[in-house]
């Protein structure tokens, strides 16, 4: 009975579906809206993806039950009076639960769920939004990617409310990401296809060695051999090793903090990041004096700068420009960096668009100065930062896409 409700359900999503989303879409536009938090542009649309979500996921689940009775059924025949079924079923149990786990990660709804009512976390919005921005209808999709500075500089909403008929941007951030976790998250935004991938780009991202949480979350199997080729994996550690292989194989160890803030609350979530907070100083410069020192032309600056190559070519493989804004930190910071980083930077970005053809650099000088006065600490904007930046940027897209800007913002 259950299967022919199930079979009636697909029926009359394929009959009715889009004019059931198409009417709750438009009933409910500006909740829908509202509780996306303005990341996609057609609320019809996003109902319908959701819907097919929704049954997917029943369907996906009525299998995994169905595969364990029959597993079940199997062993019982074959020894009926054994105290060990448990023993298989729990195993084979577990592996279906994984499995049904690994496609439910490729649903927005899966997430949604998760966070519902339990608080937001940086994993599940990554993998919401380059799910999100696969749906969108505007002739360019675009991604901004990288780390906690993409997502301190950029403004996406007011990006999309300028232009979003013609490009519609979406951000993608993952916090500590540099040159080699841009190269490990590509194999997950390559499903949007989008037309430009773009970056905000530092000092940070290549001549730092950042042991972050992006190795953990994203890593494959699948990267270790060219991992092993760029020298990259001597250098990551054994818990980014460790924990991103465990999470590839058993998806549900990905989701684990999300799974942590959905039964015991917000108050497991970024501890880390409050304990390392808590030993700062509040004197910027004596940070900057601090800091500055780890800046440095190494083998490791090598790998991130040869990582980034490869992330570029393996955009230019699946259709996408990359834009590279060659951006900085606080003044207040860059004075206790040694300037042949910077000069070295620099002439790194310069050489890059004569290798790799799908590259726009957009050097330093040609971007808005940016004074201390709009970072609230050593490299992140404020909101008079992050405004100053997005002006320009939307006005760089809209010209580069042909757009038309509103009133006010040529």
């Amino acid at each position: 009975m259950a299967w022919i409700t199930l079979g009636i359900a697909w029926l009359a999503c394929w009959l009715g579906g889009a004019a059931l989303a198409r009417f709750l879409g438009t009933r409910f536009s500006a909740a829908l809206l509202r509780f996306g938090k303005y990341k996609f542009d057609d609320p019809s649309a996003f109902v319908y993806h959701r819907l097919h979500e929704a049954l997917w996921l029943v369907t996906l689940a009525f299998v995994w039950v169905g595969l364990h009775r029959l597993l079940g059924r199997w062993l019982h025949r074959r020894s009926p009076h054994s105290k060990w079924h448990w023993a298989p079923q729990s195993l084979v149990g577990f592996v279906l639960l994984n499995v049904w786990v690994a496609f439910a990660m490729e649903t927005a709804l899966f997430w949604i769920v998760l966070g519902f009512q339990s608080g937001s976390e940086n994993y599940m919005q990554f993998r919401i939004k380059r799910i999100i921005a696969t749906e969108n209808r505007a002739p360019y999709r675009v991604l901004l990617v990288g780390s906690s500075q993409t997502d301190s500089e950029f403004e996406e909403d007011d990006i999309n409310r300028a232009i979003g008929s013609t490009a519609w941007t979406t951000e993608v951030h993952y916090p500590t990401a540099t040159a080699h976790d841009l190269l490990i998250t590509e194999r997950l935004i390559r499903c949007v296809h989008a037309h430009f991938v773009v970056c905000y780009l530092s000092e940070y991202y290549f001549y730092l060695w950042i042991h972050g949480e992006a190795p953990k979350r994203f890593l494959s199997i699948l990267d270790l051999p060219e991992l092993w080729r760029l020298g990259s994996l001597q250098q990551l550690s054994r818990d980014e090793i460790g924990y991103g292989v465990t999470g590839n194989l058993l998806p549900i160890f990905r989701c684990r903090d999300i799974l942590l803030m959905r039964f015991f609350g917000t108050s497991t979530r970024g501890l880390d990041q409050l304990i390392y907070d808590s030993g700062l100083t509040p004197d910027l410069d004596a940070r900057a004096r601090e800091f500055g020192k780890a800046f440095t032309l190494s083998e490791s600056s090598r790998i991130e700068k040869q990582a980034l190559e490869i992330f570029i070519d393996r955009c230019q493989a699946q259709g996408s420009r990359v834009i590279l804004l060659g951006g900085g930190m606080n003044p207040i910071l860059t004075r206790y960096i040694d300037p042949a980083v910077r000069r070295d930077y620099v002439s790194f970005l310069a050489e890059l668009p004569s290798r790799h053809p799908n590259v726009i650099v957009v050097p330093p000088e040609e971007l808005p100065p940016q004074p201390p006065e709009v970072y609230y600490d050593l490299s992140h904007a404020n909101p008079a930062g992050t405004r100053l930046f997005t002006d320009f940027f939307t006005a760089y897209l809209a010209k580069l896409v042909g757009a038309k800007l509103p009133p006010g913002k040529d």
